[in-house]
């Protein structure tokens, strides 16, 4: 199946056709004469061979060839009937070899493929199991492509613009009947990944049938036989047929009852009809009647006894919708009858809109009236003088700095002001998008639903959306890449036709424009970035969910259901003792959900098979199941009781009670009991849920003799249950493994999405997906804690306190300013040097004390400690990156300038050019003129440093003068000393920490500032000093709680303290916040860190965590994957006590070196297992098939023997 060329198969392009079944696919007669399949011949196909051998090749239906029984072959010749006709004469005589042989065979004849013959059904890429069906032929005489039906279209992934499918012919009886009774399209009708059906009808079936089952649509006689007969071609017994709606002055039939007979008619004739009532698509607000009764309307629909009582009947029904009407026949009656449902509805609807209503999409369909468009023009003319304000509120400037602030935040290396420009011009577009959508559609359209025809197809979900109508008629709205405006280029443009910083939405990306009186250039060219975006991202994530997608197949291969109910891996490693917790099967317990025991009840009679229930009753060890749902009633009630006295009891009794009642907890009722061979044995969820529905009989629809009995329900379900067991043998791990990687195909590539107010991202889609299953790092991008809060009086301020303690401080978020200089000290020939004075002005106290926990004193100590040492080996690492940059553009064949000994013997302390400054001064040196001019630059500069270094010391001269007359409203001379004295101990500490200090000096009164002065020598020390203090300032930590770097207050959806907010943080620290159990409520207390909860919490809350994180990157995109999936795969990589990772780490603790081998790495994997001596057991199923061998799963796992 991995490659294209192989035998007995074909490939072509597919085209659509609505009148074959859904089951059937129609093939080429060119496929038809070129695949065969080898029949066996015996009495009972003689005659038919016969004729197909005398055919031969060319003539269908023929045969292309002939099999002895010792195997030798027998070609006919096209064009010799007559030695055709003595073969097919002789197919039923032994042949002589035939005759001395003790093993008695037949002839085969490999004949052209007929209709009714099973053919695999095949599209790239084959992410999950449904790409792979099995379809009947049937054999188009006229044709030259594959003919699909529409409703396989989502199966596949398939569209008709150009597709190409394979299809492959099986050749032994036994995958002939595995294709029929296994991969059959009527037995795929749900998908794995969470029980939904992918077959439906689409786009123009959606418009037929919405259309038929309208009010006001009546068909006299020869209509109504017209469209039931070419509705059911191939029934097979007598039609039924409805009496007419109206009887005078004619009798005529409505499109309900036309529908209602094609249903009735499809029901196998000893099951009674369906009974169903659920909500249309289309929603009842958009007939524009409200009824008295909202049954009544045409959104519900009713369905009693198989007839359309009310309601219309579209995508939600037969669309690929879970829990419509195809799907309750399919539950109630088999994938054969859903199959023979939307071939017939197909081919009914396929025909109404051909021989009565037709459709079409004109230009009234999309026109705006004049009041609506007048409006729609003034919201926008109000929307693109808006830009000034929004700016204003995100940045918090004045109007006269509003070009500055704009330079400023673009030019910022922080992104964050320019985040909050783009969320608030989002915020204003968005309203504007809004407005403008209200007064257009539905009520400013020329034309209204349901005579509306492009309304009435996306109401109905036949194609299309609101957006495409918004774009159509209204305005494109907000053009978004990777989630922000279009960025600016470096002149502050979006594009060259708008000014620098522009402050329009026009200018960000908005287009107001529409595509119905068209769009500017500059609107097309941003709407053709957004569509590139897509592109790239579609092509970027191909490549890493297939790889996602293969590290899970290869490492969960092996898992299956045993006989025992447990999942094992082909090692015997038991992985679950229980699939799923419960052993049920995805695709078979959908019905049992407490929403849809209402269905179940009311077609009780289709399901509840009398003489199927007393067999397994007399099966069932009643008094033992009995016992253990008793005891385990009994041990629930207890722990219920024990939780409630905790409170109150004294701590020697509740450990009596503890020991006696909750700590002796029964065995589950499914280990003790089977739940595929004792009716009632199910899970604890299930028998809450139906106990649960008994006692409170919500829907009144169990009452004793009218529907059915309490007795009767529970007999059902336990049936129901029963029959939902997961088969042994069920490939259960590449089910999870294709459940995952299949969706993650629609995630986009988004790494980060903001949380809260935009301060804080979470990694999303495939990152995240990769981090947690490919890679188990501990180090993860994003940790977050999640600290819900306890229900105590003022326990929001209480939380906020929480918060700015546990929020890190940087020295930047306390610096009001710093001020640089840089002077240049020369004394005689030598003494130079050059001196940095660093000054620090920190916020005033009152400016931070609510938000961040720091105070004047700890800032000022921080300095003298803590930042002074990081700042020095920051310079100093500058240093030495600028001289290894200088030593490289120094050559080796140019002589060097002689040096001054004198300057040779006070080298500095990083050897570089004596100037230290300017790079290319470096590369004049052996060239006479380039000499004298670098050593003139250098005079030059000396001079102007010298100034620099005389105007410092006037400076400082009157900064000293300033501080004396400060100090004569200093305190008494007592007090005086003693800071002086503290003042210079702290000065000469920092003095003594490094040599390169040689003043220091800060506030001793309010500690507002501080002042170092750093010497370095002359040589080599030119480096941009402003720089590196910015970055270590916005580097230093002032203050923080290990691995935690922030916190915010954010919404809480789950909120059991009262306030509705919760404590997120950016960092991990469970021990810290155990600290706090009087406001953090410690049983909820969650982290997206899954080696921090396997640290703290153990493994099995690891796991929990797994599943958690993974259904909610996929809860991001809508995308929901049944649970059971997301446990097998969290508990095969725990299932050893530690957190392992699908990769090719894990792959080493394999016990299948072929397996291993297959995986990444061959030949490392090759010579660890020969070096060793491993040998394999053939168990996995990449080693069998490494060896031709037939896998052990699915039917390969048992063997049949036939008894003579």
């Amino acid at each position: 199946m991995m490659g294209k060329r192989v035998n007995y198969a074909a490939r072509s392009v597919i085209s659509p056709d609505p009148y074959i079944g859904v089951e059937e696919i129609g093939v080429p007669m060119v496929f038809a004469k070129r695949l065969s399949y080898p029949e066996p011949v015996n009495d009972r196909n003689v005659t038919d061979l016969r004729s197909a051998v005398i055919n031969g090749p060319d003539v269908y239906p023929g045969a292309l060839l002939v099999e002895r029984e010792d195997g030798s072959i027998i070609r006919l010749d096209p064009g010799n009937r007559v030695r055709r006709e003595a073969v097919a004469k002789q197919l039923l005589t032994p042949s002589e070899v035939h005759l001395r042989s003790a093993l008695k065979r037949c002839k085969t004849v490999h004949r052209h493929l007929r209709s009714g013959d099973m053919l695999l059904l095949n599209r790239q890429p084959t992410l999950h199991k449904p790409s792979i069906m099995a379809h009947k032929a049937r054999v188009l005489p006229g044709e030259k492509t594959l003919r699909l039906h529409y409703a396989n279209c989502k199966c596949y992934n398939a569209d008709f613009d150009g597709d190409e499918m394979n299809a492959h012919l099986p050749q032994s009886e036994p995958a002939r009947s595995e294709a029929e009774n296994i991969a059959n399209v009527n037995r795929q009708y749900l998908v794995p990944k969470d029980g939904t059906p992918l077959s439906g009808l689409i786009q123009d079936h959606v418009i037929g049938g919405s259309l038929l089952t309208m009010k006001g649509r009546f068909f006299d006689r020869q209509d109504y036989d017209e469209l039931i007969f070419g509705a059911l071609p191939s029934v097979g017994t007598a039609v039924q047929l409805l009496p007419p709606a109206i009887r005078k002055p004619m009798p005529l039939w409505t499109g309900k009852q036309v529908l209602s007979t094609v249903l009735i008619n499809c029901i196998p004739g000893d099951m009674p009809p369906p009974t169903i009532e659920g909500k249309a698509k289309i929603p009842s607000k958009a007939w524009g009647v409200v009824e008295t009764d909202e049954k009544l309307s045409e959104g519900q629909v009713v369905i009693r006894d198989g007839e359309l009582v009310c309601g219309i009947l579209d995508k939600a029904h037969y669309g690929p919708t879970q829990f419509g009407l195809v799907h309750i026949c399919y539950e109630l009656y088999g994938g054969t009858t859903s199959s023979r449902v939307l071939t017939a509805f197909a081919r009914l609807f396929t025909h109404y809109l051909q021989l009565h209503a037709g459709f079409t999409l004109g230009i009234q369909d999309i026109l705006v009236t004049r009041k609506a468009d007048k409006k729609r023009r003034k919201i926008m003319k109000r929307a693109r003088r808006a830009g000034n304000d929004v700016v204003r509120r995100a940045l918090g400037k004045d109007v006269t700095d509003l070009d500055g602030s704009l330079r400023d935040a673009h030019l910022a290396r922080e992104d964050r002001q320019m985040k909050q420009l783009d969320a608030s011009m989002k915020l204003h577009t968005d309203e504007v998008n809004n407005d403008i959508n209200k007064a257009c559609i539905p009520e400013g359209l020329l034309k209204k639903f349901p005579s509306n025809n492009l309304q009435l197809m996306v109401q109905s979900g036949a194609k299309g959306g609101m957006v495409n109508c918004m774009q159509i008629s209204c305005l494109l709205g907000q053009i978004e890449l990777e989630g922000r405006r279009v960025p600016l280029m470096a002149s502050g443009r979006s594009l060259p036709s708008f000014l620098p910083y522009d402050t329009s939405p026009r200018a960000g990306g908005f287009v107001d424009g529409r595509f119905l009186t068209g769009i500017r250039p500059q609107e097309y060219f941003f709407h053709c970035m957004a569509g590139r975006e897509g592109l790239v991202d579609t092509a970027v994530k191909t490549s890493r969910s297939g790889y996602l997608q293969r590290c899970l197949i290869k490492h969960l291969e092996g898992l299956m259901v045993c006989y025992d109910q447990t999942v094992r891996d082909s090692d015997g490693s038991v992985i679950q003792f229980q699939y799923g917790e419960d052993g049920l099967d995805v695709l078979k317990m959908q019905m049992l959900k407490a929403s849809q025991f209402p269905v179940l009840i009311k077609n009780s009679e289709a399901l509840l098979n009398r003489e199927n229930l007393e067999r397994c009753k007399s099966l069932t060890a009643t008094d033992a199941l009995r016992s253990a749902k008793r005891a385990v009633r009994k041990w629930k009630s207890a722990s219920a009781a024990f939780c409630q006295e905790e409170a109150v009891g004294s701590l020697s009794t509740l450990d009596r009670k503890f020991e006696k009642s909750v700590a002796r907890c029964p065995d589950p009722v499914s280990s003790v009991l089977r739940a595929d061979l004792n009716l009632g044995a199910v899970s604890e969820r299930m028998d809450a849920l139906i106990e649960d529905y008994v006692s409170g009989n919500p829907h009144r629809l169990l009452t004793e003799g009218k529907t059915l009995s309490k007795r009767d329900f529970r007999d059902l379900l336990y049936l129901r249950n029963m029959r939902a067991v997961c088969d042994p043998g069920e490939p259960v791990g590449l089910l999870a493994a294709q459940s995952i990687g299949e969706p993650s195909t629609q995630m986009t590539l988004n790494t980060f999405h903001f949380a809260g107010r935009g301060e804080m991202n979470v990694t999303l889609g495939i990152p995240r997906m990769r981090e947690i299953l490919m890679v188990a790092s501990a180090n993860i991008a994003t940790p977050t804690m999640d600290l819900h809060l306890l229900a105590t009086p003022h326990i929001e301020e209480l939380a906020d306190r929480l918060r700015v303690r546990i929020s890190s401080v940087k020295l930047a978020q306390v610096l009001e300013h710093v001020h640089v200089k840089e002077t240049l000290i020369v004394k005689g020939k030598t003494e130079r040097h050059r001196h940095y004075r660093v000054h620090f002005h920190f916020l005033p106290r009152k400016a931070y004390r609510k938000t961040l926990c720091a105070s004047p004193r700890r800032i000022l100590r921080y300095m003298e400690t803590g930042f002074l040492r990081k700042l020095l080996d920051a310079i100093k690492k500058k240093l030495e990156h600028i001289s290894s940059t200088k030593m490289l553009k120094f050559t080796t064949t140019r002589e060097h300038e002689p040096v001054d000994d004198q300057e040779q013997d006070e080298g500095p302390v990083i050897p570089l050019d004596d100037d230290g400054g300017s790079s290319d001064e470096g590369e004049g040196e052996g060239d006479t003129v380039d000499a004298k001019a670098c050593a003139r630059h250098m005079q030059e500069q000396e001079y102007e440093e010298a100034e620099d270094g005389e105007r410092e010391v006037t400076s400082d001269a009157e900064e000293g003068e300033t501080a004396e007359r400060g100090d004569a409203a200093s305190p008494p001379p007592l007090e005086d000393a003693l800071q002086s004295q503290a003042k210079t101990v702290r000065v000469n500490s920092v003095l003594k920490s490094h040599p390169w200090v040689v003043k220091y000096d800060y506030d001793t009164e309010k500690e507002e500032w501080c002042t170092y002065t750093i010497r370095l020598d002359l040589v080599g020390s030119k480096l941009d000093m402003t720089s590196v203090v910015e970055e270590e300032a916005n580097r230093a930590i002032l203050h923080a709680i290990p691995n935690i770097m922030r916190a915010f207050m954010v919404k809480d959806t789950q909120d059991l303290s009262g306030c509705g907010k919760m404590l997120r943080t950016e960092g991990v620290n469970f021990v810290e916040m155990f600290k706090y159990d009087d406001i953090v409520d410690m049983r909820r207390i969650y982290s997206n860190d899954i080696h921090a909860i396997a640290n703290t919490f153990g493994i099995e809350a690891a796991r929990t965590a797994i599943v958690r994180e993974v259904a909610n990157v996929f809860a991001v995109y809508g995308i929901e994957v049944d649970p059971r999936h997301l446990l097998l795969v969290a508990d095969y990589m725990t299932f050893d006590g530690s957190y392992r990772a699908c990769n090719r780490i894990a792959m080493e603790n394999n016990a299948s070196p072929l397996q291993q081998m297959t995986f990444e790495t061959t030949m490392n994997f090759l010579k660890s297992a020969t070096l060793s001596g491993v040998q394999d057991e053939l168990k996995s199923p990449s080693s069998r098939l490494v060896l031709g061998r037939v896998v052990k799963l699915g039917t390969g796992c048992m063997n049949l023997r036939n008894c003579p």
